[in-house]
């Protein structure tokens, strides 16, 4: 029997790997957070914080899992990218993944970030681009790759390190570029933007969870780019959700600079090659599933009242914060 621990369970990805991996097999026990509730009602829940060694210990050897998805980190966009709690992430990792190899498991997925890479203008390849992260967010994600491979002998744990590069779709923080384009549209409100010339590379929330998914029961280790492989500019972007809104008339391209990392772009041929892995959704199907989701939160009623209205108030954001 495949048992598998997921952290990070009821977050914005996590909670798209569970019904795949019941249906893969799995066993699925997952965590939430001190005050979570559970997402799922075919996992067995689990109420821990990682960040408490002895209830981590506690936790893998109550469950002896066999398999572990290690999603779980510090992400309030307000300042998850400088703050020192990331470090704290990098011991909690650590500890979780020895809890995990003393417990008897044998193959874990633990969340990278394409932000390991740094500001790279260009595609990034798991082995010949450089890791110079700089973030402290990049830098403690890549110390802990580090420090899991050189801690954790070969015999000791199969580990594949999912690099995940711009995910969006339902249930994204509302500070994100795209929640943030899609509801001053729904709501008429201008948006100011860069000229929308850079590249990203953006993946639907349950493509990038497929792909967690099946790398976790494949056999590929290291390093592997999370991403769709067909990079979109923040233009291309913005004008489907005006497309789809009908407020068309509330993008302002051009009233900020361009960020400093212009092409951030991710080479997708292990995961194509090694794990059989292709994106099943298209911009224009993200974007609608994911306009549907804030119609939802916002009211299609409140929505519908200022749709293609033009409105004095603005949210002055910066751009490069958004795509990070």
């Amino acid at each position: 029997m495949k048992r598998v621990l997921v952290t990070g369970a009821t977050g914005f990805i996590g909670r798209h790997t569970l019904g795949p991996l019941v249906q893969r097999g799995f066993e699925v026990h997952a965590v939430a957070g001190p005050g979570e509730a559970p997402v799922f009602d075919k996992a067995t829940w689990h109420e821990a914080d990682l960040l408490d060694e002895a209830q981590t210990q506690a936790l893998v050897k109550r469950i002896a899992p066999s398999h572990l998805m290690h999603l779980a980190w510090y992400t309030d966009p307000a300042d998850y990218r400088t703050s020192k709690k990331n470090r704290l992430w990098v011991d909690a990792g650590l500890g979780l993944a020895r809890a995990f190899v003393g417990a008897g498991g044998r193959r874990a997925l633990f969340a990278g970030s394409c932000f390991e890479y740094g500001p790279v203008h260009g595609p990034c390849h798991e082995t010949k681009t450089p890791c110079r992260p700089d973030t402290i967010y990049g830098q403690a994600k890549h110390e802990l790759f580090c420090r899991l491979a050189a801690d954790l002998r070969p015999k000791d744990m199969s580990l594949a390190w999912a690099r995940l590069f711009f995910v969006y779709g339902p249930g994204e923080r509302h500070e994100k570029l795209i929640p943030t384009v899609i509801n001053n549209l729904l709501q008429g409100r201008p948006t100011p933007l860069t000229q929308g010339s850079e590249l990203a590379d953006f993946v639907f929330v349950e493509d990038a969870a497929l792909a967690l998914v099946e790398i976790l029961d494949g056999a590929a280790t290291g390093p592997i780019n999370v991403a769709s492989g067909k990079p979109l500019t923040i233009r291309q972007i913005a004008e489907e959700i005006a497309r789809q809104t009908g407020a068309v008339n509330c993008l302002k391209f051009g009233e900020y600079p361009l960020p400093a990392a212009q092409k951030i772009l991710a080479d997708t041929t292990r995961l194509a090659k090694e794990e059989g892995w292709k994106p099943a959704t298209g911009l224009e199907e993200g974007i609608a599933k994911a306009i549907e989701f804030w119609l939802s939160v916002i009211g299609k009623s409140h929505a519908e009242k200022f749709m293609g209205a033009e409105s004095h108030s603005r949210i002055a954001w910066e751009l490069n914060e958004k795509l990070q």
